[in-house]
């Protein structure tokens, strides 16, 4: 719920106390939570160059999955530009961003064909 309490527990992801691999999961859990995610991915936008200094590139092909959690256009837009030009010359981060995009498209399909529908069946209840 507090956008500072959730950038001090992805700034940990960057410390040296831990281990690359285990600060991953704090990036997936805190990415789960849709009223997150903004944070997150703000929070990724800014620290990249860290990231980048301090990750492998197949790890940083992770964060080119904060798009497949969104169901907005612009946003999912937005977020790929920005990952197309930091994980150029990642290898595996045509395919990790393509997926994602991929995702994320199907999200915003099925919530344009079904949206309605489910809101006024939930509507009911």
């Amino acid at each position: 719920e507090s956008p500072q309490l959730l950038r001090r527990g992805l700034d940990a992801m960057l410390g040296a106390q831990m281990k690359v691999q285990d600060g991953i999961y704090i990036f997936d859990a805190a990415n789960e939570h849709p009223a997150s995610r903004k944070v997150v991915l703000a929070w990724v936008r800014e620290r990249f160059p860290d990231l980048r200094a301090r990750m492998p590139g197949f790890v940083l092909t992770r964060f080119a999955g904060a798009i497949e959690l969104s169901c907005d256009a612009k946003a999912r837009d937005d977020a790929g530009a920005f990952f197309r030009g930091a994980l150029a010359n990642v290898e595996g981060a045509d395919r990790a961003l393509a997926q994602a995009v991929e995702s994320s498209g199907l999200c915003i399909d099925l919530r344009a064909r079904e949206g309605a529908r489910a809101q006024k069946r939930l509507a009911r209840r």
